[in-house]
Order: C-alpha cells, then sequence, then structure tokens
C-alpha cells in the first residue's frame, strides 16, 4: 500500500481497535448538527470506540483509499436522514 503518513497511521488505530474488541467491523458515522459553525461532524467508531485521526478532515476520503487499497471492505451503507449516514465497513484479515 502506498499511503501517506496520516493515513498509515489511520490504518494502524483501525487495526489496533479491531484486535482490542475482538471484531473486524469499522463505522464511519456523519452527522450534520444543523447550525453553522459547526456543520458537518464525522468519526469512526469500532464497537462504540471513538477513534481519532490525526487528520480528521480528510477521513472519508482516507477510508475510500483504504478501501481501494484492498485494506477496507464496504459492508453496507444507512442514510438515517437527508444528512446522516454511516457505512460499515469491514477490515480484511490480513
Amino acid at each position: 500500500m502506498n499511503l501517506l503518513k496520516h493515513q498509515e497511521e489511520l490504518f494502524f488505530s483501525l487495526r489496533m481497535a479491531v484486535k482490542r474488541h475482538s471484531t473486524r467491523e469499522i463505522i464511519y458515522k456523519s452527522e450534520w448538527l444543523g447550525y453553522l459553525p459547526y456543520g458537518l461532524y464525522h468519526w469512526v467508531e469500532v464497537d462504540g470506540e471513538e477513534i481519532k485521526p490525526s487528520s480528521p478532515d480528510s477521513l472519508h476520503d482516507d477510508l475510500s483509499l483504504l478501501v481501494k487499497a484492498g485494506a477496507l471492505k464496504v459492508v453496507k451503507e444507512v442514510q438515517i436522514n437527508d444528512e446522516d449516514n454511516h457505512i460499515y465497513y469491514e477490515l480484511e484479515a490480513e
């Protein structure tokens, strides 16, 4: 995989979290807070634990890159409402 440093850190954090929680499921969540300046908030969870990336602004793009690289697989996408959604990923076997 040809990843940037912050993407490698995100991938490492995800791998450690799935090991800690004995699961392979990773959930990307986005939520519109409804007013500025806050706007869209997004994060990643593994079994309820929030994983804090070093570069949160590019989180969705970084996860998409990990899918293209074969490290993650999209399991399903759930549209909660017009602004909020959850994307379920599975960490591919190492």
